[in-house]
């Protein structure tokens, strides 16, 4: 720290230029896949926060925070993220719009850059419909190629995870936000996960309790 501001006065000193922040660009990736699943099922199933471990790499645990308006715009869900180092980060999504039909669209409350999902449910004519996934990310430039192939590389497994876990057991009713059962009628047709995403950590979230 204090080498830092050391270096930071000799240049203010010496009339060298101050090193400028990276330029940022915008970054956006949309993917789809076509779901055999009721729209209100598959809505419910991609809203609940207990969903979050089985779909998403290494997130343990998430949940409602409470306070704050389940299934309205302003609710906000806490990730408890597992780290490369072993430790747990909590981020937060925010629901900032909802609809118009099955659509809500959430920024990130944990970065200093924009970043914004949108998850929209298409009801197909014929049965099942279309889940689409977007995301909206701003990133240093010199990263841009590298962070868009991560993001569509997450985007797919993701949906891919999604779609096997609302066509796997039909049958099984699925529970409101916030109801824990949800994760013991999912157990059973739970998706193998992977060892290692793509900072190497395990991504096995073992058992989680979402608060009522």
């Amino acid at each position: 720290m204090m080498d830092r501001l050391s270096e930071r006065w000799q240049h203010r000193r010496d009339g060298a230029p101050r090193e400028q922040p990276p330029a940022m660009v915008p970054v956006t990736v949309s993917e789809q896949v076509t779901v055999k699943a009721d729209a209100d099922r598959l809505w419910r199933l991609v809203w609940d926060p207990a969903t979050s471990p089985l779909v998403f790499d290494h997130v343990v645990s998430a949940f409602t925070l409470p306070g704050t308006p389940a299934g309205q715009v302003g609710e906000m869900q806490m990730h408890v993220v597992a780290c490369q180092d072993g430790t747990l980060v909590g981020t937060i999504e925010e629901v900032v719009e909802l609809g118009p039909g099955y659509r809500a669209v959430t920024r990130s409350r944990s970065s200093t850059v924009p970043a914004t999902s949108t998850t929209l449910i298409l009801p197909l004519d014929q049965g099942g419909c279309v889940l689409r996934f977007r995301l909206d990310h701003l990133v240093p430039a010199d990263t841009a190629t590298a962070a868009r192939g991560d993001y569509q590389d997450s985007a797919r497994r993701y949906l891919s995870r999604v779609r096997e876990l609302a066509e796997a057991s039909p049958a099984t009713p699925l529970a409101q936000p916030g109801d824990t059962e949800i994760l013991d009628a999912h157990r059973a047709c739970r998706l193998p996960r992977r060892r290692g995403g793509p900072r190497g950590v395990a991504t096995d979230p073992g058992t989680v309790q979402v608060p009522r």
